[in-house]
């Protein structure tokens, strides 16, 4: 499927041309993208009513600037050993923050990896801790809980030996 414009234009692939109709109306709806942003109005919503569990959640959200900057913290074992310097700088001041972290950058510059790295180092300090890891994607969830999952496989946790998921969504 692919729009631009006033032009669409789709594939059918196990379907005979000769069964489609000649002419009609194509209405595009995405009920996902409409949950998805509704979710989103509502988490703003929230956030501007100064509603959060955490009132310095609210702070840090809508005012950035305020935030403490992190105290990084030193790694002596990684469980990844593949993390480039950036990588490991990251998951220094991610663990040494005492607000909020923003992990962003395009397709294919390691932030999953990086954010397994940053669960695998937090459960290590806190291995009675739960975390919840959420995304826009299910799919994206997917990678960072596998390759949680890979790096835990390769390494030992100390006292929390087994890291346990718990996947809620849509399958």
């Amino acid at each position: 499927e692919w729009v631009e414009g006033n032009e669409a234009t789709l594939y059918f692939p196990h379907t005979e041309i000769s069964s489609l109709p000649e002419s009609g109306e194509l209405k595009r709806i995405n009920f996902q993208a409409d949950i998805a942003l509704n979710r989103q109005d509502d988490a703003l919503a929230i956030i501007l009513e100064g509603l959060l569990p955490k009132r310095s959640m609210t702070q840090a959200l809508l005012s950035p600037e305020t935030c403490i900057p992190p105290q990084p913290v030193e790694i002596s074992t990684w469980h990844q050993g593949d993390l480039d310097n950036d990588k490991k700088r990251a998951v220094e001041c991610v663990l040494g923050s005492s607000d909020i972290s923003v992990i962003e950058g395009p397709p294919g510059t390691g932030k999953t990896k990086l954010i397994a790295e940053i669960v695998l180092q937090y459960l290590r300090r806190n291995p009675r801790s739960k975390i919840l890891l959420a995304s826009q994607t299910h799919i994206a969830v997917d990678h960072a809980l596998e390759k949680v999952v890979e790096a835990a496989s390769m390494d030992d946790l100390g006292e929390n030996s087994e890291v346990h998921m718990v996947r809620f969504g849509d399958s």
